[in-house]
């Protein structure tokens, strides 16, 4: 790489470190649509700080192991609107996928971005690459590839970072089993293009609201599992347990306001409930799509 490239990669990387400074003082308190114009802003400042060369795709892998924390800040936020919005990514990511890799990531003990979006690394990774396969049709039908992410998601370790409070560690834990239950609803409703009803979609919903019901409500980690709230939610169709994930989510203070991502979030999936009712159908994953554009207009 010449100079003047690595010179402007650094310059961008500097960049991308004030813009998502600034991203991470109001991802709670913004509405959804401000949320993704500044991750518009950031894309490019992003794309030029990645060692790739324009049109090639970037190695997710690398960035989370091996760049500055702004780029993996940003490639966490990247998958994280994406499986909340129903939206592609910004970048088409190349997606090494293992458990050797998921085991580095942990190694690597980084907490940075993990802990300020309650998003854990190797998840990120894990959804990247479902979002990649969900692209070539004839995986759809792969049951050995299910079956692999299946028995494989237990094994994944994350880092619960250190804490002396042994409550805090504990609710740490929790948040990251219910992304576990949030990892399996995407493979089934994204992958496998399942419905709420399929067997294994009820089952993993389930699970995540047997764990949900069984922290204690407060701020965190509620304001934390609002992404995996919406990925539950679309596969929700018990009233008793959208009644759950409703007073939950709206009762973290940011979020029981108009105009924050939190509630925003609460919209999608209303909408999402409403319309599947009023159509006498379950829900599908493009309706996330649908509900986020009513609810951004974007």
């Amino acid at each position: 790489m010449s100079c003047s490239l690595e010179s402007d990669r650094h310059n961008a990387i500097r960049t991308l470190d004030y813009m998502m400074e600034v991203f991470s003082l109001q991802i709670f308190t913004q509405p959804l649509v401000a949320c993704l114009q500044s991750l518009d802003y950031a894309a490019p400042v992003f794309r030029y700080g990645c060692p790739e060369l324009p049109g090639q795709p970037v190695n997710i892998a690398n960035i989370m192991l091996e760049s500055s924390i702004s780029l993996q800040f940003f490639v966490n936020l990247d998958v994280l609107q994406s499986v909340t919005t129903g939206n592609p990514t910004y970048f088409k990511y190349e997606v090494p996928f293992s458990l050797e890799l998921c085991e580095r990531l942990y190694l690597q003990n980084n907490h940075g971005s993990q802990w300020h979006l309650g998003f854990p690394g190797p998840f990120a990774l894990l959804f990247a690459w479902i979002n990649s396969l969900s692209e070539i049709p004839e995986t759809a039908h792969n049951s050995s590839l299910v079956t692999w992410v299946e028995t494989n998601l237990p094994q994944i370790k994350v880092s619960a970072a250190e804490s002396g409070d042994p409550l805090l560690r504990l609710a740490r834990t929790l948040v990251q089993e219910c992304w576990r239950y949030a990892v399996l609803i995407y493979l089934y409703m994204v992958l496998c293009q399942a419905s709420p009803n399929d067997p294994r979609v009820i089952q993993a919903q389930k699970g995540f609201m047997r764990l949900f019901r069984g922290m204690k409500p407060g701020r965190y980690p509620d304001a934390h599992l609002s992404p995996p709230v919406v990925i539950a939610g679309v596969a929700t169709t018990e009233e008793r347990d959208r009644e759950t994930l409703r007073r939950r989510i709206l009762g973290v203070q940011e979020f029981a306001k108009k105009g924050t991502v939190g509630n925003d979030f609460m919209l999608e999936l209303e909408d999402i409930w409403a319309r599947t009712r009023d159509e006498g159908r379950p829900a599908v994953w493009s309706d996330l799509r649908i509900a986020s554009f009513r609810i951004t207009g974007r």
